[in-house]
């Protein structure tokens, strides 16, 4: 026999052991495949007997009381014959329902031999939980392996029958000039293809440009029309990648305006919530707060001083005759009298004080005081911006005050309270003549 036929068998014969051992490990490569996919068909039909069973359970309803689910378990068996039953257990292990297929296999010689050594079903199991999140029971799927192996093992003796056959047709035709003719022009041509880069897609190697009518001529024309397409993708696919940036950087353009004008809407709103928020605590006239806003804040001052232990102070006056600056002057001039009045009384009131218009001319004047002495002088300064009469340029206005003071808890410890003997006081320092009156001692009804 020939050297080159010599060694042309020999590769033959190496070939073929090869592909012996490639078949075994395609076959168990593809049973591997073949399980991790029917364990994925199984996880997904548990998961959907198990999304009934949850549905049923969600509605208060007893395992016991499923009615039909023994269809639902055999609809989850239709459409895999790999799928050998499918039941509902309760945490106990008791089987309510189940549907079992019968498969009537017949298996070779072969495949019952490996079975025996194997395991021939496997079972997928899945919790089922009540309505209040309670374990109730399982939903299991069992499966089949042995359809599986008995594919395998017929695959794998089919794969080597074409592997011996193949061997056979080698030998009977030797080509000897496989290398010359095919060997060489292939190896040129991975050579070319392991050394393209991208960005010379548009030279392609020169022997890729060859010409002939024989396979390796077609083959290397082909390979000239594949390097032109991958040209032509390449091309289009960086102008999608631009025309890509191009709207990304539009898109975001868009974004960041649209977020400003979020951004100053929201300011805006702001602005208005605070704004109506002023509004509804601010007497418009005046620009101090308003009975709404002072009300619900001595409540608040009241309970402090009664958890600290502390003296809270009230203090009501009115003008003593603003109503005939209104008859006289009218109600504009009287309106910038009480503009006035209440800028001065403010003042002169501590950082710690609240002054507030009830309405007309009747102001109120929350206060801390350490005694009586303090809450005295307080009403003093305020007293005291009365001595001088109000320039209104074109007319004077002299105005008198009475104001009655009351503090927590000597006069009260409620809100009514103080406000009740507040106001009492300043009635009977109005009909004395104005001025500053304490209240009285709800127990004594002499002033403290």
């Amino acid at each position: 026999m020939a050297l080159p036929l010599r060694i042309n068998l020999i590769s033959l014969l190496f070939t073929t052991l090869v592909a012996l051992v490639l078949s075994f490990l395609g076959s168990g490569f593809l049973y591997r495949q073949q399980s991790e996919n029917a364990l994925l068909i199984a996880g997904q039909a548990v998961e959907s007997l198990r999304r009934d069973a949850d549905t049923l359970l969600a509605l208060n309803m007893d395992m016991h009381d499923f009615t039909g689910f023994e269809a639902v378990t055999a609809d989850v068996l239709q459409g895999n014959a790999l799928l050998s039953s499918a039941s509902l257990k309760t945490i106990e292990g008791e089987v309510l329902y189940t549907s079992t297929r019968q498969t009537g296999l017949k298996l070779s010689p072969l495949s019952r031999l490996v079975i025996r050594f194997t395991r021939p079903f496997d079972t997928v199991s899945r919790q089922l939980h009540g309505a209040s999140g309670a374990l109730a029971g399982h939903a299991e799927i069992r499966l089949d392996r042995r359809l599986m192996i008995d594919a395998a093992i017929q695959r794998a003796t089919l794969l080597l029958l074409c592997a011996a056959g193949l061997f056979a047709g080698c030998v009977l035709i030797q080509q000897i000039i496989f290398w010359r003719t095919i060997g060489r022009p292939l190896s040129l041509l991975m050579h070319a293809v392991d050394n393209i880069h991208p960005d010379q897609l548009e030279a392609p190697p020169e022997f890729a440009r060859r010409t002939g009518n024989d396979d390796i001529g077609r083959l290397y024309q082909a390979f000239a029309a594949l390097l032109h397409r991958l040209t032509d993708a390449r091309g289009a696919l960086l102008a999608h990648n631009e025309h890509l940036e191009h709207t990304i950087q539009t898109r975001t353009h868009e974004l960041q305006r649209v977020n400003t004008e979020l951004e100053q809407d929201i300011e805006r709103r702001k602005a208005l919530e605070l704004e109506l928020r002023t509004l509804a605590s601010t007497d418009a006239l005046t620009g101090l707060a308003n009975r709404a806003f002072i009300m619900p804040y001595l409540e608040r001052r009241l309970a402090q001083a009664r958890r600290e232990n502390t003296l809270c102070g009230v203090m009501i006056f009115d003008f003593d005759g603003f109503k005939a600056v209104n008859d006289r002057h009218g109600h504009a001039v009287g309106d910038k009298v009480l503009q006035n009045m209440a800028r001065r009384i403010a003042q002169v009131c501590r950082q710690s004080d609240v002054l507030a218009r009830l309405g007309g001319d009747e102001f109120l004047l929350v206060f801390d005081a350490q005694d009586m002495e303090q809450a005295g002088l307080i009403g003093k300064r305020v007293e005291a911006q009365f001595a001088t009469p109000l320039d209104l340029g074109h007319v004077q206005i002299r105005l008198g005050i009475s104001i009655g003071i009351a503090l927590f808890p000597m006069h009260g410890e409620t809100m009514e309270a103080l406000l009740m003997h507040a106001d009492a006081a300043m009635y009977a320092a109005k009909l004395a003549g104005g001025g500053m009156r304490f209240a009285q001692s709800p127990a004594t009804g002499t002033p403290v």
